[in-house]
């Protein structure tokens, strides 16, 4: 119990209980009286020790409050009396008892003082961790060195002196031996860990395995003769626009699988033909294939593209009589044609009379039928301009006149 006042007389006597009033449990005589009592400053209390030196695991820990002349001394554990502890300093040693706190009271004649309190605590340290090793490997753990799988504990020392228990899990991997058949494809590498061949042939190859060991590999590698591979034929001509299928001259029967690959290295196909296939520039195409043992072919094909048929033609009369016979006014173009932005057509004044743009379908276009604001436009000669965008991205205008009859 703590009870801090400002004492103003030498009080012999402390009284606990209910207030002065009277007290209708009195004949149970509720109060406790506290005597004995060293009234003392607050100073007197929690005086620091002169010096805390060692460790409690090292069996010299030594507790030492200030001396001085005609002092006498008490320690105390858990607040009970020390027998024979009366000097100064304490001395400790690691014990199954040993934790708790201990303090000092010290006596000059007149007054009491209470030093700081110490708590003396023994860490308990302890750690687990596992290693792996390979059969021949070993691992020192304290005084052992340890070469077979299992638990095992070593005691050691912590920083401060204190034991750690230390727990680790050994586990031991073996080595492996294995025989591997494989083939390689005539002209192709092989390669399996550090070995690196072209020729057939038994070898004894060391590599790691799965759980990084040493893994000793009996390869026994046969060659597989190269297929007649695939022929494309040297080159091929396509108009600009139009569309190729192509096949291989001849391929050996014993391919299974096939691609075809552009210059860019986009697929095209997964079969032996390739339907289809349209480019607006001359480029290369290129088809490889594997046989049934895994063994590639592979052959390059140059497609060449003519773009002699980029012309436009425009007639310059046309009749919209509706005989069925150049009624409409319009271009005639080729397949090369991508798209026509804008095709215009003015009276002699200047007026705008027909006009289309965009147009993203040329060959289906129908054209002018001559008419101008729902009626027949007059008898006469017309100025006509053209824009179209071939299917390559070259780009052309065309401009004239046309004459409509009637």
């Amino acid at each position: 119990m703590t009870i801090e006042f400002v004492a103003d007389a030498p009080y012999e006597v402390f009284i606990i209980g209910p207030s002065c009033a009277p007290n209708p449990n009195w004949q149970l005589n509720p109060y406790f009286y506290l005597d004995g009592l060293d009234l003392a400053e607050s100073n007197a209390f929690g005086i620091p020790f002169e010096s805390i030196t060692g460790n409690i695991c090292e069996d010299n820990l030594v507790l030492t409050y200030p001396d001085a002349a005609g002092n006498t001394y008490q320690w105390y554990f858990n607040g009970v009396a020390l027998i024979g502890e009366t000097d100064p300093s304490l001395f400790l040693t690691s014990s199954a008892t040993v934790e708790g706190d201990y303090n000092v009271t010290v006596f000059n004649g007149n007054n009491c003082s209470i030093s700081q309190t110490y708590t003396v605590e023994i860490p308990s340290y302890s750690s687990a961790f596992s290693v792996s090793l390979c059969e021949g490997e070993s691992f020192v753990f304290g005084p052992d060195t340890l070469t077979a799988a299992g638990d095992y504990e070593a005691l050691f020392t912590a920083s401060d002196g204190c034991d750690s228990l230390v727990m680790l899990d050994l586990d031991v991997r073996f080595h492996t031996e294995a025989t591997l058949f494989d083939t390689i494809c005539e002209g192709d590498t092989y390669t399996l860990f550090n070995l690196t061949t072209s020729e057939p042939g038994t070898y004894e190859v060391m590599g790691t395995n799965s759980v990084g060991c040493d893994s000793l590999v009996t390869l026994n590698l046969a060659e597989i003769p190269q297929n007649s591979g695939i022929e494309l034929g040297p080159e091929v001509t396509m108009e600009l626009g139009s569309f190729l299928n192509l096949r291989p001259l001849t391929f050996d029967p014993s391919l299974v699988s096939f691609e075809w690959y552009n210059a860019n290295d986009v697929l095209l196909s997964q079969t032996g033909r390739l339907d289809g296939y349209q480019t607006y520039e001359s480029t290369f195409v290129y088809l490889n294939a594997l046989d049934g043992n895994g063994c590639p072919a592979t052959d390059t094909l140059l497609v060449l593209v003519d773009k002699s048929n980029s012309n436009i033609y425009i007639p310059n009369v046309f009749s919209p009589n509706f005989d069925g016979v150049n009624d409409n006014f319009k271009y005639f173009g080729t397949e090369a044609l991508g798209t026509v932005p804008r095709f215009s057509i003015f009276d002699r004044w200047g007026n705008l009379v027909f006009e289309e743009n965009n147009i993203l379908e040329p060959l289906a276009f129908r054209g002018w039928n001559g008419s101008y604001n729902g009626e027949e436009a007059q008898q006469g000669v017309y100025v006509y301009y053209l824009e179209v965008v071939f299917l390559d991205g070259r780009a052309e205008n065309f401009s004239g006149s046309v004459t409509l009859m009637r």
